[in-house]
């Protein structure tokens, strides 16, 4: 029933811009009354096991007055000693009643019990191997040697890939959806280990270093914006805490959202609303680039991070990670290969392998794949 409702509840744009109110009624109705049919059930039950045990302890307490008075009038048994059974028997039914009351509490928490043992014991694929160290400091060299992936081993993501991303420089990944490309980068931030090969942060192996280091060193922007409910101020600094009100604003101004936050009427300490409702899509995305950015890593990965700003935005942003190049390592996934003219390198998927690799005009003069997308884009635009 809580699935139903909050599908509903958070789709509910989505209900009325296609009309199918009426049709998402009767589904929420449904359920709701196979809700009640299952609760009016257990009530039903609970009304007869309830009354039952208290009846079965009433009727003891009869039988044991019954026969306490024939005894001690038939046989001059003392009455201190029905008084005694009567006593014994009310100590007796006590703890029976408890468990009664307990088994029917247990009964409701079982279906909400087997939902949370089951998430607890779902076993965690990604952990800190046995002798794991710590990387201290980091150059931002991020290399893949020959790595293959897949969720599925009947259908695997990515095959053989070897890329060589030196410290400093901007890679951009292009190519059409699904062929691997933010697998790549989920594999840079070891949120996933690949089947086979090996991705390597200045030289070590991931899987040898501590996962806290890793996370520490990269930065990520992930296509699904994810903000919390609370001030932008706080937003930005998430990775930083104790980040001062100057470096969120530096970090605002680089993403080039701070003129955009100083309209609004809290300013900073504007709340976005749940996942960032009260912004809008390209907000978001600032939002969560000025996070990044604020939070120091020499590694910043972007995964489709200006899809949902203009034209306009997009230069700007563009002209931001242009004056980050250098400093840090920038690793950007993007369908706008307008934004990565200026990029050191750009490889280019397709099938789950790298196709083509070069700079812009590298790529424009041999006329391969990347030509045939950059004009294809070109002539739409």
């Amino acid at each position: 029933m809580n699935t139903a409702l909050n599908d509903h509840f958070s789709g509910i744009s989505v209900v009325r811009a296609f009309g199918q109110e009426e049709r998402s009624a009767k589904k929420v109705h449904l359920t709701l009354r196979n809700f009640t049919v299952t609760m009016l059930k257990a009530l039903f039950r609970g009304a007869f096991f309830n009354p039952g045990v208290n009846f079965l302890t009433s009727l003891g307490l009869v039988i044991v007055l019954g026969a306490g008075g024939y005894f001690a009038y038939k046989y001059g048994t003392p009455v201190s000693e029905v008084l005694g059974f009567v006593f014994y028997l009310s100590l007796f039914y006590g703890p029976i009643s408890g468990l009664a009351q307990l088994m029917e509490g247990a009964q409701e928490a079982l279906a909400g019990g087997e939902r949370v043992i089951e998430i607890l014991d779902t076993p965690v694929e990604i952990e800190n191997l046995d002798g794991a160290v710590p990387l201290e400091t980091c150059k931002g060299n991020v290399k893949f040697e020959n790595v293959n992936f897949s969720y599925d081993p009947a259908r695997p993501i990515l095959k053989d890939i070897t890329l060589d991303i030196l410290p400093g420089t901007f890679t951009a990944l292009v190519g059409p959806t699904g062929v691997g490309k933010t697998t790549m980068v989920n594999l840079a931030a070891r949120f996933y280990d690949p089947s086979g090969g090996i991705v390597r942060l200045d030289g070590y192996d991931l899987r040898e270093l501590t996962l806290e280091s890793v996370r520490k060193h990269i930065a990520f922007v992930p296509q699904d914006t994810f903000l919390f409910n609370t001030t932008l101020a706080e937003n930005i600094a998430f990775a930083r805490p104790e980040a001062s009100f100057d470096e969120i604003v530096a970090a605002a101004k680089i993403a080039r959202i701070h003129d955009d936050i100083l309209e609004m009427p809290d300013g900073y300490e504007s709340i976005t609303g749940e996942r960032g409702v009260k912004l809008s899509g390209g907000q978001k995305q600032r939002v969560a680039i000025a996070r990044a950015v604020l939070a120091g890593a020499p590694v910043l990965i972007l995964d489709e991070a200006t899809s949902s700003v203009d034209a306009e935005t997009e230069r700007m942003i563009q002209r931001s990670i242009d004056e980050l190049t250098g400093s840090r390592t920038i690793i950007a996934i993007a369908h706008r290969l307008s934004t990565v003219i200026n990029a050191d390198q750009i490889a280019v998927f397709k099938d789950g392998e790298i196709a083509e690799r070069g700079t812009h005009s590298e790529l424009m003069e041999r006329g391969g794949l990347y030509r045939k997308m950059y004009d294809l884009q070109t002539a739409e635009g």
